[in-house]
């Protein structure tokens, strides 16, 4: 029966929504197309996405959501903006029928059960048409309006006989420069079948190369080594509103001599199982923090933005004391 539903549902979501139709609602939403990106005289001005997950009453509310955080990164300067993994997927509440389908959708997402990766993967084929219309059309769109580079997270998708959880950057002129499957994913994502990916993803954009990593990455090393390796000096990771993931990341910027930006996250909506709270971090080597932590900003506004200049994070790092965070220890040693 779920499954008959879905079909049913994400047939009638095929005729609700056209990619004209949510190209045009996001122009009409940003009310504006730059001609050229922000400049930046001393560095790149990074905004991070501190999103609150919420159901959406249909697909104009989905856009002028997604727009409002895109207008005030673009308001504060940004020419970088981070947000979450998934973002692609919220446009199923408000898919036709979804009261109907809520109750199974949710068992799904509070108690991952092996057995359940079969209706993972109906809910996945059914639906993954239409939220990929909706998801490209519409930050591709907002990315060229604002003449913005967007690391957008991404949604579920099957390729071949694997599900991946995919995440996409798209460039100022709308174009998508990198896409990166999940490395290391959740427990709950394992029960659902989800497949992990392979690669380190380096986005080629005009402000230099930029790395796409997921939050489920932040507890490894070697993805941010990698990264740095092939020559990003900034990390845009994507958090998980599923499960909470981003312990380490200061860390990783420090190791690597990164700049590290890091959407954040409130999924209270989805109930005290999966409540994912997390605010937006921008991080950087130790020395480069004004406080001396790696927290360049962290916060849960709406957008939190901070001046990166990549050519001074380098020159912070000293390979002799690299593992010493000196301020971090007076205060046990003062305390």
């Amino acid at each position: 029966m779920f499954k008959m539903d879905l079909k049913l549902s994400s047939l009638a979501m095929s005729y609700l929504v056209t990619e004209e139709k949510v190209r045009r609602m996001a122009k009409e939403a940003a009310m504006r197309e730059e001609e050229a990106m922000v400049p930046c005289e001393n560095g790149i001005r990074i905004s991070s996405v501190c999103y609150k997950l919420q159901p959406y009453e249909g697909l104009e509310d989905y856009i002028e959501d997604i727009n409002s955080y895109v207008k005030e990164a673009r308001n504060e300067g940004a020419q970088i903006l981070v947000f979450p993994q998934l973002m692609g997927e919220v446009p199923i509440s408000f898919m036709p029928g979804y009261r109907k389908l809520e109750r199974e959708i949710s068992s799904l997402l509070i108690d991952a059960k092996s057995k359940d990766s079969s209706s993972f993967l109906s809910l996945v084929e059914a639906t993954q048409g239409f939220l990929g219309e909706i998801f490209f059309n519409t930050f591709s769109t907002l990315a060229r309006c604002y003449k913005m580079i967007i690391a957008a997270g991404g949604f579920y998708h099957r390729v071949d006989k694997r599900i991946y959880n995919t995440m996409y950057c798209f460039s100022e002129n709308g174009e998508v420069i990198a896409r990166h499957n999940k490395l290391f994913l959740s427990q709950r994502e394992r029960k659902w079948g989800v497949s992990a990916g392979e690669d380190v993803s380096i986005a080629q954009s005009s402000l230099g190369k930029l790395a796409l990593i997921s939050s489920g990455s932040s507890a490894m090393y070697e993805p941010f080594f990698i990264s740095n390796m092939l020559g990003a000096s900034i990390c845009l990771v994507s958090t998980s509103p599923i499960d909470s993931e981003s312990m380490g990341l200061i860390h990783r910027a420090n190791e690597n001599r990164q700049c590290i930006a890091a959407s954040g996250m409130d999924s209270s909506v989805l109930g005290k199982s999966l409540e994912v709270k997390e605010k937006a971090l921008i991080a950087v080597p130790y020395p480069f923090s004004l406080k001396k932590d790696g927290i360049l900003r962290m916060g849960d506004k709406k957008v939190n933005t901070a001046m990166v200049n990549t050519a001074k994070l380098k020159d912070s790092f000293d390979n002799y004391s690299a593992d010493v965070n000196g301020e971090f220890l007076k205060k046990f040693i003062n305390s």
